[in-house]
């Protein structure tokens, strides 16, 4: 039978100011509950489970992967045989994935998106609601990556996947973005911009970025820049009022400039001068880091070891 889902809509900062959350990032989502944002009412129904995959075309290249997801619990992973294998859990019909796939001259052209993308606004926290991907992408195949991930919880493991530019969006969130092994290739652009989460990134220097961006409201982040760092990339990093960790391995050049009187700062292998903070391997080092910081207030922690 199915049950029809009628959620009025609420400021999520109200929310969370209430239930005493101070990172505004949706906690302890699970398999069996978590915190959307609808615009409309939704139908929850019978549970369904679906794989899909996308071959490898074999007159491309090269790929661009767009996957957008509403919210709830999320996964990514290499290790597809084809392009790109899913597996995916959900009782809401309008969530039903859906799989674009094209050929444009010599590059492959996929977009994973719910049948329904476009519902977003209120805020519920129910055992009856299931929405659950589990995505793999192929190791082999030079691609751009972007992921829209509206709120959501889990992970996303990107070592090995041969990026070159790589864009993540996402609302109020709590995940892991984890490149355990080098890439193959090099990101010339890569790009996050989240909500109020809390969110980690680590093995950066194993994504092997020339340019990073990172913009995000008020919550909890950790940048780490550990793994296979090479040559130079310039980092910006933009927040509001939150805790920012940026660590930097010992043995990777680091100046870091901070924009934003009102950040405390704490410092573990970094001397100060002024509002510029540089490690040992600054300016001596074969992989170089330069990064500016602007936290309009919260707390800002350096750590190169």
């Amino acid at each position: 039978m199915i049950k029809t889902l009628l959620v009025a809509s609420v400021l999520l900062a109200v929310a969370l100011a209430a239930s005493g959350c101070c990172c505004c990032a949706p906690c302890g989502i699970d398999s069996n509950a978590w915190n959307g944002w609808l615009s409309e009412p939704v139908e929850v129904g019978e549970l369904r489970q679906e794989h899909k995959s996308v071959p490898v075309n074999p007159e491309a290249t090269s790929a661009q992967v767009e996957v957008s997801f509403g919210g709830g619990n999320f996964r990514l992973t290499p290790g597809a045989e084809g392009l790109l294998d899913g597996q995916f859990v959900y009782n809401v019909p309008q969530w039903a994935p859906q799989i674009d796939s094209q050929v444009q001259g010599n590059v492959q052209v996929i977009s994973l998106h719910p049948q329904r993308p476009n519902q977003r606004g209120s805020q519920w926290n129910t055992q009856q609601v299931r929405n659950e991907w589990d995505v793999q992408l192929n190791s082999g195949v030079p691609m751009d990556l972007a992921l829209n991930l509206g709120a959501f919880a889990g992970h996303a493991e990107l070592g090995g996947l041969r990026l070159r530019n790589l864009t993540l969006n996402a609302g109020a969130c709590e995940g892991q973005v984890l490149f355990s092994t080098p890439n193959p290739e090099t990101i010339e652009n890569l790009d996050v911009a989240v909500g109020a989460a809390k969110l980690s990134l680590s093995g950066l220097g194993n994504a092997h970025p020339r340019q990073v961006t990172f913009r995000s409201g008020a919550g909890d982040y950790e940048l780490s820049f550990d793994g296979d760092a090479q040559g130079q990339a310039q980092v910006l990093v933009e927040s509001g009022m939150s805790r920012v960790v940026i660590r930097v391995p010992a043995s990777v050049g680091a100046q870091v400039s901070l924009e934003g009187a009102m950040a405390s700062t704490h410092l573990q292998g970094f001397s100060q001068h002024g509002q510029v903070f540089t490690n040992a391997s600054y300016g001596t080092a074969p992989a170089q880091l330069v990064i500016t910081v602007k936290l309009a207030m919260g707390d800002l922690t350096l750590e190169s070891k």
